[in-house]
Order: structure tokens, then sequence, then C-alpha cells
């Protein structure tokens, strides 16, 4: 599969990434973390790849780096509560910042 942007990507996850073929187990949780920089290019085929993922159990927290990734298109992708799956720095640099926050949510209910 050739991936091209952030929908591609989405896609490929929610058909692909939490098979028994890629080495899931079917009992396991599904939790996808995004790192998300800029603007995505077709907003309506990441939301909609976005929802199918999350109808297929894949819960969803998003970090967004810089003024180029927007709090509006982080909720598009992010699972609810938007509080427990948002994060939000202002650089690479700063993803340190927000790591024990993430992996607190992320292992909330393991």
């Amino acid at each position: 599969i050739q991936i091209y942007d952030f929908a591609d990507v989405m896609e490929h996850m929610t058909l692909r990434s939490f098979t028994v073929e890629e080495g899931s187990r079917p009992s396991a949780k599904k939790i996808a973390v995004a790192i998300l920089d800029s603007a995505f290019p077709d907003e309506e085929r990441v939301r909609i790849a976005a929802d199918q993922a999350k109808e297929k159990d894949i819960e969803i927290f998003v970090v967004g780096v810089g003024a180029g990734a927007s709090y509006r298109e982080l909720t598009i992708v992010a699972s609810s509560p938007f509080e427990d799956h948002i994060f939000e720095v202002e650089s690479y640099d700063d993803l340190p910042k927000v790591t024990d926050k993430v992996k607190l949510n992320v292992c909330k209910d393991l």
C-alpha cells in the first residue's frame, strides 16, 4: 500500500495495523498515537478515516506540534473526551513535556 498523506495513514492503520496478521491480539485494546504538525490537505478524507478507525474501537491520542496543528483539526482525529486525548506543544523539542501525560492517559484503562 502506498501512503501519501495522513488520511492514507489512518486508512492503513484501520484496515491493517490492528489485525492478527500484523501481530495484534484480538482481546488487546487498540490504541494509536498521532503526532501532527500541519494542516490536512483533505480534511474530509481525514474525518472519514478517523471516524472509521473509531468505529473499529481504535482509541486515538493526538499530539499537536507548533502553530501548524490547529486544535479544531486535532479534534477531528482524536477520540473523546478531548481533554484526555489531545496534547499540544510548541515544538518537537517540547515533546518530553507531555510524554508522562500521554502515557498516563494511554494506560488509564489498561
